[in-house]
Order: structure tokens, then sequence, then C-alpha cells
């Protein structure tokens, strides 16, 4: 009974020592996730140079990898590109993208953001 219980107890520990190092995978793999979003607003600032080094500054996103660019007949679809380095379970955070573009100006939010079309 007593080698039973120890091969028990064996198991056990590598069940245990293998979800540990799955744990730790999981929260120190990076990932590199591409995002391509768009909203639409009925004003915006005079340029996108405050929004686009606001997201240049935030966790893991890649800076040369930002692009923000305006779209649609009007000129008033906000496009933003970039890639963002993230661990498996998503640390960091994705972006407070609807925040941010309240607090520099972009006003009337007609369209929230969305995947792009394109």
């Amino acid at each position: 009974m007593k080698a039973r219980t120890r091969w028990y107890v064996f198991i056990l520990a590598l069940l245990v020592i293998g979800v540990v190092e799955g744990l730790w995978l999981l929260s120190t793999t990076p990932a590199s996730y591409g995002y391509s979003v768009e909203a639409q607003f009925s004003s915006l600032p005079a340029n996108d140079e405050a929004l686009a080094g606001w997201l240049k500054a935030r966790p893991g996103v890649v800076a040369r990898s930002v692009h923000v660019e305006r779209g649609g007949e009007d000129g008033k679809v906000l496009r933003v590109k970039f890639i963002q380095s993230r661990g498996l379970w998503g640390r960091p955070a994705t972006q407070g993208l609807d925040q941010a573009c309240r607090e520099l100006g972009y006003g009337g939010v007609v369209e929230g953001f969305h995947d792009a079309e394109r």
C-alpha cells in the first residue's frame, strides 16, 4: 500500500509542476497582436499627432507600427493601426482608445471603435 501511495504522490507532484510551468509560460511568452480599428466622429482635432503619441507610449505597443489616418467621405472616420506585444494571458491590456479620443478632442461619437474594413 505504501508504494501505491508514493506513486500517487509522485503523479500528483508531476501534475502540479506541469500546471505551474504552463501558467508561467502563458504569462511570460510574448505574442504580437495587430490591431486595425476605426470609429467615426462628428468633430476631430486639427491633427492626430497627440493620439499617435499617446498610443506609442502605451505598454507593449511597437511605436514604429502606429498609424493613424482619416478617411470617409467627410474625413471624419478615424482609422488606427498598431502592433502590441503582449503575453498570452493578454497583459498588458489593450488600449483605451475610446477614453483617449474623448480626452484628446474627438467629439460626438457617431460610430464607436470596431474592426476596420481594410
